[in-house]
């Protein structure tokens, strides 16, 4: 039983140190995410610039390629 307690122990510790690092990666560069114990409280800039491509040239290729069909729409 003393072993089990141990290991929980070093794995909350390990736990609290990834959550510090994943913390301390969102501050990178000025880009404050606002996020602690993995709830987000806003959007990372590199976020909305993916989703920008996404819902832009790439769903626009996406719906072309299906007018087209064939090969195009496959890939």
């Amino acid at each position: 039983m003393a072993e089990a307690q141990a290991l929980m122990e070093r794995l909350e510790n390990a736990v609290v140190k990834l959550e510090a690092l994943l913390s301390n990666s969102h501050k990178v560069a000025g880009m404050e995410c606002g996020t602690v114990n993995g709830v987000d409280a806003g959007v990372a800039p590199f976020v909305e610039a993916f989703d920008r491509i996404l819902n832009g040239s790439v769903a626009e290729f996406l719906r072309n390629s299906k007018i087209l069909d064939g090969d195009v729409k496959l890939h």
